[in-house]
């Protein structure tokens, strides 16, 4: 991971929840290279959570070497913004990625009409911005297809991912104030969108069952 930032810790936490709805006794671990941009960094980060026992790895960063450096410890990974198959293909099961088009087509056709358009703005699944790669099932679990694809019906028709029972404690509070969602209940991110809401995530909880270095 990047930063003890909202955006880096709403990603790994959403996908600490997802491989948990499959693997309930998952644990995560995270490790800081505070850049956002550090290739030497994020592989020895990785090959660091190879070394303590992590048998998958995922980052919140942009570069090939997390991917790399899963496959020669090897460890299966999941990659961020990025198809890293072509580079680690005996380690890197899929990534997730931003598709631009939706924003582009709003953009250009509110300057095109002479219409203003937001300053802020987000949209996902349902709206085509968010997209998996490719899976590589030379590699992938039998049935994670399907799981994929059910997975991604939900998070089209508004799954809320940050949903109870949650406890935890805020990122970056030297105090460790107890924080929590209770049953039932639920951290609106899903809820954000362009009429009145912040594309920026929100999300800045450490939950249980991940740990930070």
């Amino acid at each position: 991971a990047a930063f003890p930032f909202a955006e880096v810790v709403s990603g790994y936490t959403a996908f600490y929840l997802g491989a948990k709805s499959v693997c309930p006794s998952v644990t995560m671990k995270v490790k800081y290279v505070n850049s956002w941009s550090n290739a030497s960094e994020e592989a020895a980060a990785a090959s660091a959570l190879a070394d303590e026992g992590c048998v998958l790895i995922s980052q919140h960063s942009d570069n090939t070497t997390p991917a790399t450096a899963a496959q020669d410890a090897g460890v299966f990974h999941c990659g961020y913004n990025n198809d890293m198959t072509g580079v680690a293909p005996e380690a890197s099961i899929i990534s997730c990625r931003v598709d631009w088009t939706p924003y582009f087509v709003y953009a250009i056709s509110a300057v095109a009409n002479g219409e203003t358009f937001a300053q802020d703005w987000t949209a996902g699944y349902a709206d085509g911005s968010v997209k998996l790669t490719t899976l590589n099932e030379a590699i992938a679990a039998p049935g994670t297809a399907e799981a994929l694809e059910a997975a991604e019906a939900q998070l089209a028709d508004g799954l809320h991912v940050f949903a109870g029972p949650l406890s935890g404690h805020p990122a970056q509070d030297p105090d460790g104030e107890v924080w929590s969602i209770g049953e039932g209940e639920y951290f609106a991110e899903s809820d954000l969108s362009q009429d009145g809401g912040l594309s920026a995530p929100q999300f800045c909880y450490i939950i249980d069952g991940i740990t930070e270095e």
